[in-house]
């Protein structure tokens, strides 16, 4: 990718690496959904990673996710940046 930020002229790449991993069920207000674990690792210009996780339901979409803070490295999470989740 090329374009500006903050006026200056660019270029870097990103790359998005997505598997399912998991099958169980996800519990929120709204009820529990059968679900898949979808984990994306995303690289930011060969140095900045980290790792989202989404339980996604057949029908209804993404029921929550957690994302890592940056840097992180591996698929299990220590210390989580975002955590959504269905809520009324």
């Amino acid at each position: 990718m090329s374009g500006t930020a903050q006026n200056i002229i660019t270029a870097y790449s990103e790359k998005y690496d997505s598997r399912v991993d998991d099958v169980g069920t996800m519990t929120t207000p709204y009820g529990a959904f059968p679900v898949l674990r979808v984990v994306t690792n995303l690289t930011r210009a060969n140095i900045a990673t980290n790792v989202t996780f989404a339980w996604v339901a057949e029908c209804f979409g993404t029921v929550a996710t957690i994302r890592s803070q940056d840097y992180a490295t591996g698929t299990e999470l220590t210390s989580a940046a975002e955590v959504r989740r269905l809520a009324p």
